[in-house]
Order: C-alpha cells, then sequence, then structure tokens
C-alpha cells in the first residue's frame, strides 16, 4: 500500500483475511504520526482496511468528493465497502482527534464490534466548522447519538489525562452504553507523544488468527 495525499478514501481488501478496519484521519491528515506509520505499528496494513480522510476538516459532515456529498451519503459510502468485503466477520473502527469523533461516529452507524478514539472530541464547536452545514444535534454532541445504544459497539477511549480538554471530552462520555475510558500518562492533545506508541499499538486490535474481541 502507498501513500497517496490526494486520495479521500483508499480501501484496501485481503482475501484472507476476516477483519475490516476503518480508519479516520484527523484534521492535519494525520493519526499523530503519519499514517503509514499508524498502520505498520498496529498492523492495520495486514488487514482489510478502509482510509478515510476529510480535506475540509468539517468533521466528516461536508463534502469529501463528489460521490460524498454529505454525512448521509460518507456513512452511506461506509456501510457499502462493509458490505462489499464479504469475507469479514469483525469490524473495527479508529481515528484521532477529529479522526477519533469519526470513529465513534460511524461506528455506531456501521455498528462495528469495538472503536478505538485516540483524543477524541465528544462535541463540534460551531467555530471549528463550515457554518453553513447542518450538522444534527446528535453529531454536534456525540454523547446523546451514543446514549441511543446500537447494542452491539463498544467504545475504547485513550487521552492524555494530563490534557484537560481530551480529559473533559471523555469523561463527559463515560456513562454512554459501551464506552470505556483508558487514561494515558501526557500532558498533550498528542496521546502517543509520552508513551510507548509502538507497544499500545500492535496490541490494539485482535490478533489475526483467533476471533477474540469479545474477551479484550
Amino acid at each position: 500500500m502507498r501513500a497517496n495525499p490526494k486520495a479521500v478514501c483508499v480501501t484496501r481488501f485481503r482475501p484472507d483475511c476476516k477483519q475490516l478496519l476503518f480508519l479516520y484521519q484527523g484534521g492535519a491528515g494525520m493519526f499523530f504520526m503519519p499514517p503509514m506509520r499508524f498502520l505498520r505499528l498496529s498492523g492495520a496494513n495486514k488487514r482489510n482496511l478502509s482510509l478515510l480522510r476529510d480535506p475540509g476538516a468539517n468533521y466528516y459532515h461536508g463534502e469529501l468528493h463528489p460521490d460524498c456529498p454529505n454525512i448521509e451519503a460518507t456513512i452511506e459510502q461506509q456501510r457499502q465497502i462493509k458490505r462489499q468485503c464479504t469475507q469479514a466477520t469483525e469490524f473495527y473502527c479508529t481515528g484521532t482527534s477529529m479522526g477519533g469523533y469519526a470513529s465513534m461516529l460511524f461506528g455506531h452507524y456501521l455498528a462495528a464490534d469495538i472503536v478505538y478514539a485516540f483524543g477524541a472530541q465528544s462535541q463540534i464547536s460551531s467555530t471549528l466548522v463550515d457554518p453553513a452545514l447542518t450538522i444534527p444535534p446528535e453529531h454536534r454532541d456525540i454523547s446523546l447519538l451514543l446514549a441511543n445504544w446500537n447494542g452491539r459497539t463498544r467504545y475504547r477511549m485513550y487521552y492524555s489525562e494530563g490534557f484537560e480538554p481530551d480529559r473533559s471530552a471523555a469523561q463527559r462520555m463515560a456513562n454512554c452504553p459501551g464506552v470505556e475510558l483508558f487514561p494515558v500518562p501526557g500532558k498533550t492533545h498528542n496521546v502517543f507523544k509520552e508513551i510507548n506508541a509502538s507497544k499500545l499499538l500492535r496490541d490494539l486490535f485482535p490478533p489475526l488468527e483467533e476471533s477474540t474481541w469479545w474477551s479484550r
């Protein structure tokens, strides 16, 4: 898999893999590290994957490309990818910062098994997105969406315990069904900056050779 800075959605299927990962980049088009490094450290590059970014940094609600002019079309695009990956029986979403928010949003609609959200915002400020966009209240405040649990998805929110904005964003989600909080050492928005990122990421997803997601 090669990096393509112009691509908005990159999908790669592996016929011998039962896991499908949906990955959502942050506002800078990164995962607190270059995307290819994140894919390599996490092992995502060895699995079926769909990598999505939002060039307008509108929390995935603006037009991503002509086939995805709005959030409804983007959700349907992700569902179509899930349907196309017929060999997959396990589904995971992950992302950082704005992409962490997106992983929870899309994870809900895709009925993912587990969402791994890093430094995720749980509310969208009007000052951060195009004011012309219509964003539903349950998307502006993701706790409203997750309060209506889909009955399947578990959400794991990782955040730097010393960075108050992310700590507050995570803690306000603590009572939502399926949400678990994972504070890590650090004082910045970049969850990986003050920890051993490779150690955390290499054990992030269940092993490829066995279906163990429900016991992790």
